[in-house]
């Protein structure tokens, strides 16, 4: 995490300047715009969802404690999670269903 909010931070102009909720709604529309698994929608939805520090928190710990939260999130909602590379056999066995697998893998759905 604290990579990403190193990038976050570097992105962000004056954020010393920002009162903490303006900082946590600047840091995820950074997030948005740096990271590739963040829609739209879901930045939308971290805008109102992450937790805001206190006053007294500061400019990086709000910053690496946005960013935190904010990944906890699309954790849970799966963005982080790399799609399975499909392959012939899988687009069949999925078109197919289970059987197809069973058998390729000697396996025999048939009653001896």
């Amino acid at each position: 995490m604290q990579h990403l909010s190193a990038i976050v931070a570097s992105r962000l102009t004056n954020p010393d300047q920002l009162k903490p909720n303006a900082l946590a709604k600047a840091v995820v529309k950074a997030l948005y715009e740096i990271h590739p698994h963040i829609r739209l929608d879901d930045g939308l939805e971290l805008a109102t969802l992450v937790e805001t520090p206190p006053d007294t928190v500061s400019t990086r710990r709000t910053i690496e404690h946005v960013v935190d939260d904010a990944c906890t999130h699309l954790t849970e909602w799966g963005r982080f999670e790399t799609p399975r590379q499909k392959t012939p056999q899988t687009e069949v066995a999925a078109a197919l269903g289970a059987d197809i697998t069973r058998e390729a893998d000697g396996e025999s759905n048939v009653d001896s």
